[in-house]
């Protein structure tokens, strides 16, 4: 009989083991259906290694999918926790921000955003006047700002945003906008320099890695100031740098003289499990919102430009 009872106890105990191996198993077979869904693999590219970049044909469809909004919330999350946990490259109430680079940067400082966009089948285009920004020949995008104090700038005739890299509080009367760009997921090879010398990681609110985040300072339009978009009591911008670009474009026909002409680039996202996001802190009320400054799509972002000009 103690035989009997000791073959059923071990009879039992097998049945549970073996049972808890199969509950195991699939709450493991899970987990990884879990991660492949939401999760991407992003490589880094290196030296050497071989890179295929194709533009789109004509009558080729665009094969583009999206990541869960669970995903894209947790990168909003460790971003934040990132940013605020690093040390900024600029020093507390700097006050920088970045305007488009037209021909020099004079005495300022040249920041350089190089970005990977899609690999296959990419449809980046640009048109008008994009200053010193640039398109490579396999479709990657370059964003070129010079560093100069926001204190010159209010708002005016027309929406402009400008690159927001002091890591303050946004000023008041001014909106603020963060976009994040899923660059190129294979063999990305993003690129960030300062004055030439390569920077990763926070740069105000932005974040550079294998994907770059963009932080800005959105001044909405006011038709009841002047006609320039600068404070001339402060001394403005021109009187060091005679030519240089917003983010943003005019809503009508009436803006201000100091813009002399429009441009925009469109930078081809990752097409796999994109994950474009934008977060926007809304100070002032305004219904254009973000929409002159850029198109934020699903695996695609519009970057609208205004080139002013002082003599």
């Amino acid at each position: 009989m103690n035989i009997f009872k000791n073959g059923l106890k071990i009879a039992i105990a097998i049945s549970l083991i073996f049972l808890l191996s199969c509950e195991k198993d699939q709450n493991d077979s899970t987990d990884n259906t879990l991660t492949q869904e939401i999760g991407k693999i992003e490589t880094i590219y290196q030296e050497g290694a071989i890179k295929i970049e194709n533009k789109i044909v004509s009558g080729i469809k665009k094969v583009e999918t999206y990541a869960d909004e669970n995903y894209k919330e947790g990168i909003r999350q460790e971003l934040e926790k990132s940013i605020s946990k690093q040390t900024t490259y600029l020093k507390s109430g700097s006050g920088w921000v970045g305007v488009l680079k037209n021909g020099a940067c004079g005495s300022y400082q040249e920041l350089s955003i190089f970005m990977d966009c899609e690999d296959g089948n990419w449809n980046t285009s640009g048109s008008g006047w994009i200053g010193n920004n640039s398109i490579d020949a396999n479709g990657n995008v370059t964003l070129v700002c010079c560093v100069v104090s926001q204190y010159n700038f209010i708002r005016c005739q027309v929406d402009y945003a400008v690159l927001d890299i002091s890591g303050n509080p946004l000023p008041s009367g001014v909106n603020g906008f963060t976009r994040y760009i899923d660059n190129e997921d294979k063999n990305n090879k993003n690129k960030v320099t300062l004055n030439g010398t390569q920077i990763s990681g926070a740069y105000g609110n932005n974040y550079f890695n294998a994907n770059t985040t963009l932080a800005f300072q959105f001044y909405p339009k006011n038709s009841t100031t002047g006609t320039h978009c600068f404070n001339y009591q402060m001394g403005y911008l021109g009187i060091y740098l005679h030519d240089f670009g917003l983010f943003g474009k005019p809503q009508s026909t009436t803006y201000p003289s100091d813009i002399r002409s429009l441009g925009s680039i469109t930078s081809d996202d990752e097409d796999s499990g994109n994950a474009n996001w934008l977060s926007q802190t809304i100070n002032v009320p305004n219904t254009t919102c973000t929409t002159n400054i850029m198109e934020d799509g699903h695996s695609f972002t519009t970057f609208n430009f205004l080139w002013m000009h002082f003599d």
